[in-house]
């Protein structure tokens, strides 16, 4: 999956058919590439991005970076 990037400047960039199928075909790709369940997609998920629902309020991290980091810091 490679992205081009469109270079939008106001009052230059067409608002255009071609500049909004081209954000939407951009879209498609990358949902495409992150329901890939099988390890081959080219996005890999940052544990620092992904959040976590802690009901019993062990961690006081939001984020599973800072779990496990919580979780090494008192295993030591």
């Amino acid at each position: 999956m490679t992205y081009t990037k469109t270079q939008w400047e106001a009052g230059i960039t067409p608002l255009n058919s071609t500049n909004l199928n081209h954000l939407e075909s951009q879209y498609d790709e990358v949902k495409t590439e992150l329901q890939k369940t099988d390890g081959t997609s080219d996005i890999k998920i940052q544990a620092i991005n992904c959040l976590i629902q802690d009901a019993n309020g062990y961690f006081s991290s939001s984020n599973i970076e800072g779990a496990l980091q919580e979780l090494y810091t008192i295993s030591r």
